[in-house]
């Protein structure tokens, strides 16, 4: 009975009093779509803000304008109760809720319930688009192609626009209606419209006009019209069978025969509906035929082996023409077998030339010396003799008949030149070159060039290396009676390898490092050889991965390089040059009087770093360690080293931060919920990994920063500790926290309205509202009193914690100083709260 005259007192001042209110509510806008007697929830959640007087409401409406409220919930407890009612409209709503969530359950839903929903605060208007729609699904009744027959036969004309109607009766939601003929889509030439159903106003019906132009493609095909509701409900369909009456539709003209005295019977393939076709044909020659048949018998006038000729065909729908040249069908003809290759391991690969109609030709090979081929017009053959001739059997067949033709083939072939070799290369630079070819015949004529110089018809030439460099071009010329082959090549003078350097590609942050030797020969198929000074081996690549294993940033290595001319090797000390890099800036100590010491550490090669210190106006030397002041004495400090070599510069920047033990600050009460308080430890230290651990006067204990403890007394208040630890320290905090809502100082400044914006009727509730909460505060004040007393005579076992707190504060004298605690007590008197 008290909850219920708070929440009317309190309700009647949220009416008088006017304070601006920042609650905000989020609406349900989604859509649902349920079966009949299935269940249907509605979700709307409250942000308060400085007001909790409120009351939400949960409305419906048909058509979102017209709005019904269902149910209605108090922000100050969290209670709901769907509204009074006359019928039984609503019997299947019911609403929970939980903390700041209120639902809304449509229990059976039924077509009555389909509409709009939302929730609105009870001082707002209903609120605006979009709202909660629930749709109840019922599928339609059924689906009729207006005026027809389902699987019925429907004659239309070609080319002339047909209109069709479909309509799906009775149901929720509305159908979409599509249309197709046979697999083809054609409902962008529909219009739609959808209204309640003249049965059922709370169902649907949907109408759909067809206007479509049909023609030969369409005949004998389905035109289906089909309704879609919803994803759960089975799509409906009704079709009729469409036949499109159209002229003749020509495929083509065949040839059935071409005889010796060059008559040629055709054919001409029609269809048509209705399918009674008169026909009439041409020829490019002038031959005609009025009003016969499909077939038609023309003569082969020029005797050339084709026709070009004209079929018209007609029904009482239209006329349709189709002009195409034939050509006579004939068995194949071999014109030749060609050689298309000869290749050096005496491979052979002919081709047999034919022409045949139809053209799809079979083919089959032999030779004379048992080889066979399978269905190709190529074959490729070996010339088992080696002797440059082979004898080839090619047969070709199509459907008209064989034909077989055999012939001799002779290899020949125009030189191929394979190399231009040196012989020997002189010390007084005169190069005996050779040019290495075959052909077929192999009677080759030679001919060379070289800067100037020319060499007759000689396979070997001698060539100045007129620069003394070791490098000569060099042109040889090859040529027979079927044909020339032309090669150009640089020739260089065979030496032994030349390193030139051996160079350090990369060094890894595990000390190995990748060398590579620079050297140059020829020929240039050099082989490697790598060793070390430590004993390290490398095997045959230029590039070598050894390691730096004194980890001094150097390494001595030896590379042998060799070829067919001869060895080389050389041996160099490498070394890792890097500019600094800085690990980290070190604390090494902070002084009391706010100095502290810090150091870069840095590695480099070579390692004489110089250093250069910054830090707000404060500037440090080449000194690797330095001290600076914390200049505004709050434990914070922003450091920045850069290090150099002659490699390069290196800057880092660190903010170093004192560290010290958690302090306790304060315990606030986050929401009190009938006997369950809900509390936060507000504490700060450095490292803030804070581990919090909790203890109630009713011997409950916890962790975590928030925990929620129950006033097991239900007197309105409890009395706790608050320990924050990290791996610094540690410190403690014990405090009485209160109900807020019990609290004599939140009444204080509720009554600060002027009593002339009050009438006399509010003023004489809130007197009897007073002395409601006078004689409720008097008995938790007897209740705390007691409480102190218990906690003065255990003073003597919290002595020990005080001097841990004590000794806290001794190794980290520097931290913040505990803060109050949020009450003091005496035991003969009434609490002080601050």
């Amino acid at each position: 009975m008290t909850v219920n005259v708070l929440r009317a007192a309190f309700a009647f001042l949220a009416l008088h009093i006017h304070v601006a209110d920042t609650s905000t509510l989020i609406r349900p806008t989604d859509t649902l779509y349920v079966h009949p007697d299935e269940v249907a929830s509605f979700t709307c959640m409250v942000s308060w803000g400085n007001n909790r007087m409120h009351s939400i409401f949960w409305g419906r409406s048909g058509d979102g304008e017209v709005w019904t409220i269902i149910a209605e919930c108090w922000g100050i407890d969290g209670t709901c109760v769907v509204v009074d009612k006359f019928d039984d409209t609503y019997s299947t709503y019911s609403i929970s809720s939980r903390h700041d969530y209120f639902q809304l359950d449509v229990m059976k839903a039924a077509l009555d319930d389909d509409g709009h929903f939302d929730c609105w605060l009870y001082s707002d208007e209903v609120p605006a688009s979009p709202h909660a729609r629930l749709i109840v699904l019922d599928p339609i009744n059924h689906i009729v192609i207006t005026c027809y027959e389902y699987d019925k036969l429907v004659t239309v004309k070609e080319n002339i626009p047909r209109v069709f109607t479909c309509e799906s009766m009775c149901g929720n939601p509305a159908a979409t209606l599509s249309w197709k003929i046979g697999d083809r889509d054609v409902t962008e030439y529909s219009h739609e419209s959808s209204k309640e159903s003249d049965e059922d106003s709370r169902q649907y019906d949907t109408g759909s006009t067809l206007l479509y132009a049909y023609n030969s493609t369409d005949d004998q095909k389905y035109l289906e019209c089909s309704g879609f509701q919803h994803e759960e409900l089975k799509v409906q369909s009704f079709r009729i069978i469409l036949n499109v009456e159209h002229a003749p539709v020509i495929q083509g003209i065949v040839v059935n025969s071409w005889g010796a005295d060059h008559m040629v019977e055709v054919e001409c393939l029609a269809s048509a509906n209705p399918a009674s076709i008169t026909y009439y044909w041409k020829s490019s020659d002038g031959q005609t035929e009025e009003e016969g048949s499909k077939f038609w018998t023309v003569e082969d006038v020029e005797q050339d082996g084709q026709v070009t000729i004209t079929c018209g065909a007609s029904n009482r729908v239209g006329m349709t023409s189709w002009t195409e040249t034939l050509h006579r069908r004939y068995s194949p003809e071999i014109e030749e077998i060609a050689v298309l290759g000869w290749s050096e391991d005496h491979q052979v690969e002919v081709e047999c030339v034919a022409d045949a109609n139809p053209s799809d030709i079979v083919y089959s090979w032999k030779s004379d010396d048992g080889q066979t081929g399978g269905n190709s017009r190529t074959w490729q053959l070996t010339d088992t003799d080696q002797d440059n001739l082979v004898t080839v059997t090619c047969n070709a067949s199509n459907v008209e008949g064989m034909t077989s033709h055999t012939e001799v083939l002779h290899g020949r072939s125009a030189p191929v030149i394979q190399e231009i070799a040196v012989l020997s290369w002189g010390e007084d630079h005169v190069v005996d070159v050779e040019c290495v070819a075959s052909a077929r015949p192999d009677d080759i004529t030679y001919a060379w060039r070289s800067a100037g110089q020319a060499g007759g018809n000689t396979r070997i030439w001698r060539v100045e290396d007129v620069d003394r460099d070791g490098v000569v071009t060099v042109t040889c010329m090859a040529s027979n009676v079927v044909g020339m082959a032309v090669k150009t090549d640089t020739l260089y003078k065979k030496y032994a390898p030349i390193i030139q350097e051996i160079i350090l590609n990369s060094w890894s942050t595990d000390h190995m490092a990748e060398v590579e030797c620079v050297a140059m020969a020829h020929p240039a198929n050099i082989t490697y050889s790598w060793s070390s000074i430590d004993g390290q081996i490398g095997g045959d690549s230029k590039t070598w991965t050894v390691e730096d294993v004194e980890r001094n940033d150097q390494v001595t290595v030896t590379c042998e390089a060799s070829n067919s001319e001869g060895t080389t090797s050389m041996t160099e000390t490498l070394h890792n040059l890097y500019p600094p890099i800085i690990h980290e800036i070190a604390v090494l100590s902070w002084d009391d009087d706010h100095v502290v010491k810090v150091e870069c550490i840095a590695t480099a090669n070579p390692n004489n770093i110089t250093y250069a210190w910054r830090s707000d106006n404060q500037a440090g030397g080449n000194t690797r360690i330095w001290k600076v002041e914390d200049v505004d004495k709050d434990g914070r400090v922003l450091v920045t080293c850069k290090a150099a070599n002659e490699e390069g510069e290196t800057v880092a920047m660190e903010e170093i931060l004192r560290e010290y033990a958690p302090v306790v600050h304060e315990v606030t009460v986050l929401s009190w919920m009938g006997n369950m308080v809900e509390v936060e430890c507000h504490a700060s230290a450095n490292p803030d990994n804070i581990t919090y651990t909790w203890i109630s006067g009713g011997n409950q204990t916890g962790s975590g920063k928030v925990w929620l403890v129950e006033d097991v007394e239900g007197v309105g208040y409890v009395s706790l500790a608050c320990e924050a630890e990290n791996v610094i320290g540690s410190s403690q905090l014990m405090t009485t926290v209160y109900n807020p809502e019990l609290n004599p100082s939140n009444d204080t400044k509720a009554s600060s309205v002027p009593v002339s914006a009050v009438s006399i009727s509010t003023t004489l509730v809130l007197l009897s509202l007073l002395a409601i909460f006078i004689l409720l505060w008097r008995r938790a004040v007897k209740q705390k009193r007691e409480i102190v007393r218990s906690h003065l005579s255990e003073a003597a076992t919290t002595e020990s914690d005080d001097r841990l707190i004590e000794s806290t504060e001794e190794n980290n004298p520097t931290a913040p100083s505990q803060p109050m605690t949020n009450a003091s007590y005496d035991s003969d008197e009434e609490p002080v709260i601050y």
